[in-house]
């Protein structure tokens, strides 16, 4: 039995010895070599770091203690991960913005391209590409960590791979339950994934909303991530601008619409998205001097019709809000817009253009324009006779529904107010807006 007990310590020695081996190393040799170039000699010992540490201080004008450096280049036994400051300090030192971007440049000049195969190896190739998915995002669940440079890797290489999205929303999930900041601000960084000429936007959108949604349930992220998502072009596409929190307005999507407007501003679409959304912002608020504030600011713009249907729905409904006594006639300027953006229109632009649109002008009960809308859009109904639609087509096809019925109860038509009620399918709404639809 002593045997037995000893054979057992033995192997569980060893069982630990190879499960530390597994866990990512954060000073990794490339890292280590980077650092050492720019002290200007190897760190052989401990009293090494000490030197080290002046040095990091001179450089960066920020502190990492000589003990955290021990612990870092394993002169020290270490139980924590090291602070995400610690961490972009280093990085900081040696010529990068952050860690994230250290790591993808490491990656990056590690990468080698996955060669394709002919035939049937090609498709056990693709069966491991996804099999080596769900590897990393095992290994990321049992180490409770997200080893990021081999993320980068795999996204190098697998990147476009339908599979990925899932892979990547799955690992935000992750890190936002884990509070892992380092990879929350690698997220619009990583290669490949936000590549329209890889993905269909619906993926990429999915990703950005996951992001977004991450937000919402972990407000305690957003300090650390608001200025990092505003700064990034990506982000402001895929997160900001394509996730339009409405329902947060008022909360940490305000702040990241003002972190937006520092970085986006120089175009018209710009300023209007912005300016809609901080009268919005008001509107939820009750402050009417500030919502007509943002209405002479979005009265200032020079519209034209090459504006995107949302921000041009926007635009329309929020004048004839605050526009009050404009009543509806053929010869007014927006009933003009209202043309353009839905005789002359695709089906699924003139939905997009006229779902946002009829949100105000239903806010403002402004029946007459609402009438004047759709009546103008079931005339033009034929005119689209296949009525192509995307996934969001059909998205704001079904929110639409909602204020035809309120007309034709204008109208006195039960039937068809009854008909697109019927229609309505409550899971088809967007996340951000179905709180202010059902508050509608």
């Amino acid at each position: 039995m002593v045997n037995d007990f000893r054979s057992f310590r033995s192997f569980r020695s060893q069982i630990l010895v190879i499960s530390c081996q597994m866990l990512p190393p954060l000073m990794n040799s490339s890292v280590k070599k980077m650092i050492e170039a720019r002290f200007g000699k190897a760190i052989h010992y401990s009293k090494d770091c000490e030197v080290l540490a002046k040095s990091i201080e001179n450089a960066c004008n920020s502190r990492i203690s000589a003990t955290t450096l021990k612990r870092l280049f394993g002169f020290a036994k270490s139980i924590e991960q090291p602070r995400l400051f610690t961490l972009d300090t280093l990085a900081s030192y040696i010529g990068y913005q952050d860690w994230g971007n250290l790591l993808a440049d490491i990656a990056e000049k590690e990468n080698t391209k996955v060669k394709k195969l002919p035939g049937s190896d090609r498709r056990i190739s693709e069966t491991v590409d996804i099999y080596a998915l769900q590897q990393q995002r095992v290994f990321s669940f049992t180490t409770n960590s997200i080893d990021i440079a081999r993320v980068i890797k795999l996204c190098h290489q697998f990147g476009g791979a339908r599979e990925i999205a899932s892979f990547i929303t799955d690992l935000i999930n992750f890190a936002a339950q884990t509070k892992n900041l380092l990879f929350m601000k690698q997220v619009f960084k990583l290669p490949n994934i936000f590549d329209e000429s890889m993905h269909d936007q619906g993926q990429i959108f999915y990703i950005g909303q996951t992001i977004g949604l991450a937000l919402r349930s972990f407000p305690e992220l957003c300090p650390e991530l608001i200025g990092e998502y505003a700064r990034n072009a990506k982000a402001r596409k895929y997160l900001i601008e394509w996730f339009v929190d409405e329902d947060y307005v008022l909360e940490h999507y305000g702040k990241l619409l003002d972190e937006y407007h520092q970085y986006q501003k120089s175009k018209v679409q710009d300023r209007l998205f912005y300016f809609a959304l901080k009268y919005s912002q008001s509107l939820q608020s009750g402050d009417l001097i500030q919502q007509k504030k943002w209405y002479n600011k979005l009265k200032m713009l020079k519209f034209s019709n090459s504006i995107h249907p949302i921000p041009a729905g926007r635009y329309v409904g929020i004048c004839m809000a605050e526009e009050q006594r404009h009543p509806f006639r053929k010869n007014s300027e927006y009933y003009k817009i209202l043309c353009e953006y839905v005789i002359g229109a695709t089906y699924e632009n003139a939905i997009a253009f006229l779902l946002f649109l009829n949100r105000y002008l239903f806010k403002a009960r402004r029946t007459d324009w609402m009438t004047a809308a759709i009546d103008l859009f079931n005339a033009q109904t034929e005119a689209w006779p296949h009525k192509e639609k995307s996934h969001w087509g059909l998205k704001n096809e079904n929110q639409l529904f909602i204020y035809q019925a309120y007309v034709y109860d204008l109208q006195a038509d039960q039937n068809k107010a009854k008909t697109c009620i019927r229609k309505v399918d409550p899971n088809r709404f967007e996340a951000f807006m179905y709180k202010q639809i059902h508050m509608d």
